[in-house]
């Protein structure tokens, strides 16, 4: 079953590059996920930002600390480095080609952070961070740098 899915995965990726999609194109796994335009639609399935209820909390992510990510850097959602993407709850076929990892170089304060919700299908149970600004900001202003493209 497992080998099935990965298969999948790859012929939907690769389906992506024939139809002239980019290779950093993310495919949602089923259209229901879709708003009337076109969009994920964040509320319905993963209410609360994805948190569980009663989980959030506001931290400072120290320097040193590895976060990462499955989209570009105009998001603002990273979960800790290595957090399986099974446990992420995105809605998104699983694609390396935008995964991204970063490295605090500058304390970030006023960071969401909390267990990871079921949604779209998938189980949650990481922990996600959500930043106080995108990721092309903190790099922009010293707080990350890119380790892993």
């Amino acid at each position: 079953m497992i080998d099935d899915v990965a298969a999948f995965e790859n012929t939907a990726a690769q389906n992506a590059v024939e139809i002239n999609l980019p290779e950093d194109a993310l495919i949602v796994r089923d259209t229901k996920y879709l708003d009337e335009s076109g969009h994920v639609d964040y509320p319905k399935y993963a209410p609360d930002n994805g948190f569980v209820a009663g989980t959030k909390h506001i931290e400072t992510l120290d320097v040193g600390a590895l976060i990462d990510r499955y989209g570009g850097p105009g998001g603002d959602f990273t979960a800790p480095k290595g957090t399986p993407y099974k446990m992420r709850s995105l809605p998104y076929y699983k694609n390396q080609n935008v995964y991204h990892v970063y490295r605090v170089i500058k304390p970030i304060e006023n960071v969401e952070a909390g267990r990871i919700a079921p949604a779209f299908g998938e189980r949650g149970g990481g922990i996600q961070y959500r930043l106080p600004t995108n990721i092309k900001e903190l790099i922009e202003n010293g707080y990350l740098e890119e380790v892993i493209k």
